[in-house]
């Protein structure tokens, strides 16, 4: 199997099994993606220096404008495809098994963690891995320490805070922590429902955000009519 073939299959989310086709090659990747991550974060780089590196990274020419603050850390590197005057500042995390895709003048701040496998819910099939693809669109701003889940695609100009996640295989513009469409009120419960979930662990596990959205717009509802009682009396 070459790269391209491996590359196809993941793209396709076929699951990666431990011990199989797509489990050896990865590893042996994964090697040589730690060597060079390795010697991006070890020590001082011109941004010159640090696009050479994030070609040899990615398999890819580095975009004009791009500029990356390192640490810098990914799975594979080559499922990595970024376009021109994309800024990635220090300590983002790109599990790229399933694809990462992002869009011109897009920017990372600190921290950001992009993972694009699952695994598989069954205790004992937990080492199984199910790739899916993060992609995300032009002039999006990814605040510090946002986490993108897999299979999430963030529209252009959207931008996504610190409190991060939305929901896999949603496909949204996002603002301020929820989506801009006309129905973004109902959007947390239509994603809630929409849902595939087979126990009420995995419910939990995948709509974390959703929840915490929810509550935390119900408290500033109560805290408001607090100050309104207060005010009154």
């Amino acid at each position: 199997m070459d790269l391209q073939e491996f590359l196809d299959r993941l793209k396709a989310g076929e699951p990666i099994t431990p011990g199989g086709e797509l489990h050896h090659f990865m590893h042996d990747l994964t090697e040589e993606t730690l060597r060079l991550t390795a010697e991006l974060n070890s020590s001082y780089h011109t941004q010159e220096e640090i696009a050479d590196l994030f070609a040899q990274l990615t398999g890819k020419p580095t975009p004009e404008g791009f500029r990356l603050f390192p640490p810098f850390y990914a799975n594979l590197g080559r499922n990595i495809t970024v376009g021109k005057g994309v800024f990635l500042n220090t300590g983002c995390h790109f599990g790229d098994q399933g694809g990462i895709t992002i869009g011109d003048d897009t920017l990372f701040g600190s921290n950001v963690v992009l993972a694009t496998v699952n695994h598989d819910f069954d205790p004992a099939r937990r080492r199984t891995a199910y790739p899916s693809p993060i992609v995300i669109g032009s002039n999006v701003w990814v605040g510090s320490s946002a986490t993108i889940l897999p299979g999430v695609t963030i529209g252009d100009g959207g931008h996504r805070g610190r409190r991060g996640g939305g929901h896999q295989g949603r496909t949204a513009q996002y603002r301020g922590g929820r989506q801009s469409s006309p129905d973004h009120q109902n959007h947390r419960l239509k994603c809630i429902k929409e849902l595939p979930c087979r126990s009420a662990r995995e419910f939990f596990y995948a709509v974390p955000l959703a929840l915490s959205v929810r509550v935390s717009s119900r408290k500033k509802r109560v805290m408001h009519h607090r100050a309104e009682t207060a005010t009154s009396t």
